[in-house]
């Protein structure tokens, strides 16, 4: 009856063995579950997160080229706007010149003009005195006479 009842203690014994090592091995097992489950979430979840920063860099990167576009284009307003005042200052320049030119030329016209006036209101005075002079000299040849 005894070995029966140690045959029977061990069997028992050994059936707890097994039962917590069941138990351990299904913790275990769930354990494994949840850890894959909890990956595959934060694995998504990154996934989102990168999409996400793709679309958000994307639209900047969209933003930043199109202000590079415009500070180009504004860019060449500015230099055709250099060109165009120095072209109008230039301009501006040539017809100063040209005006001081035919100032200058009319000036001329009118010293020439006053010039030519004076030398013939000179030559009709020495007209007029060397009549003068040559009249007094028959006087004067006649008197003598």
């Amino acid at each position: 009856k005894a070995a029966k009842m140690r045959a029977v203690a061990a069997v028992m014994v050994i059936q707890a063995k097994l039962k917590l090592k069941m138990r351990r091995w299904k913790a275990a097992k769930e354990a494994e579950k949840i850890r894959l489950k909890q990956e595959k979430l934060e694995a998504k979840r990154a996934r989102r997160a990168a999409e996400a920063k793709a679309v958000v860099d994307a639209r900047q990167e969209k933003v930043a080229r199109k202000q590079a576009k415009k500070a180009a284009k504004m860019r060449a307003v500015a230099a055709v706007m250099v060109i165009q005042a120095k072209l109008k200052l230039k301009m501006r320049r040539w017809k100063a010149a040209k005006e001081a030119e035919k100032i200058r030329l009319k000036q001329e016209k009118l010293e020439a003009k006053r010039a030519r006036r004076a030398a013939e209101a000179k030559a009709v005075v020495d007209a007029r005195q060397e009549k003068v002079a040559r009249k007094q000299a028959k006087k004067a040849a006649k008197m003598r006479a």
